[in-house]
């Protein structure tokens, strides 16, 4: 077990740490992307998605949907997708114990490779996002946001 007690700060990844959306999420991907592209892209792009967690969105389908027009439909359709479906998600078990018990003593920070957008919308319809110091989500990277927030070694990370 860990002792969380000795760390100043507290960051969580979303999916998969919080809230229990990654075959949501997987799923909603591969209806849009087989609805908009042929099959052998969708299968290629799927396959890299699905294998590239926490990387914005952008980025991921960006490396194979070369045409500006389908990409904005594809991302458009995956932002409606998920806010119809990821809000039936069960939070991850312990983890709304666990925020509340620390948020007090120290700041929770979620950094995520989703939308940020959408992940506030989840986070304010389960009811955490008055726990939460910052939210960080895509269109920038995990990495972009931990280089801003100037995170140090005192700070504990729960990544999936």
């Amino acid at each position: 077990m860990i002792n969380v007690s000795k760390y100043k700060n507290i960051v969580l990844d979303f999916d998969g740490v919080i809230l229990d959306a990654n075959s949501q999420r997987k799923l909603n991907m591969k209806l849009v992307l087989d609805e908009n592209l042929n099959q052998e892209l969708s299968n290629l792009t799927f396959d890299y998605f699905s294998k590239n967690p926490g990387i914005s969105r952008n980025i991921l389908l960006g490396k194979f949907i070369k045409d500006e027009l389908i990409l904005k439909k594809v991302l458009k359709q995956y932002y409606t997708l998920n806010l119809s479906t990821l809000h039936n998600c069960n939070l991850v078990k312990g983890v709304e114990e666990f925020i509340i018990k620390f948020y007090k003593s120290k700041k929770i920070f979620v950094l995520t490779g989703a939308d940020e957008e959408e992940v506030k919308n989840l986070v304010k319809k389960k009811k955490l996002n008055k726990y939460i110091f910052y939210l960080g989500g895509g269109p920038k990277s995990k990495i972009q946001h931990l280089k801003e927030l100037q995170l140090e070694k005192t700070d504990y990370f729960l990544w999936r």
